[in-house]
């Protein structure tokens, strides 16, 4: 059967039909910014409510206003599934440093 090297897959002609896999793999490499890649998603610019989220969590970080225990909590709110998901990806990370064998 003759090999279809640039596709990679095999193909049969019979009767002037090609019969076989007709699947392709196809790799496209786009090399763009994160703000390019936002716009080209149509997602929405929130960096000026990033940088005045920013802004307001140093003020309270210089001045005493957010303890340990809040940052404790909002970590645990921002991850989904709170601890469960915590301990899926401390388990997961751990397994990936395992020697293989």
């Amino acid at each position: 059967m003759p090999r279809d090297s640039e596709v990679g897959h095999d193909v049969a002609v019979s009767g002037g039909h090609v019969t076989g896999d007709h699947r392709v793999k196809v790799t496209i490499e786009v090399e763009c910014t994160p703000e390019e890649a936002r716009r080209a998603m149509g997602l929405p610019d929130l960096s000026p409510l990033h940088d005045h989220y920013l802004a307001r969590m140093r003020e309270a970080m210089d001045h005493g206003g957010v303890s340990p225990e809040a940052i404790n909590a909002m970590m645990k709110n921002w991850a989904p599934m709170g601890d469960a998901s915590i301990d899926f990806w401390r388990t997961m990370f751990n397994a990936a440093a395992k020697p293989a064998g």
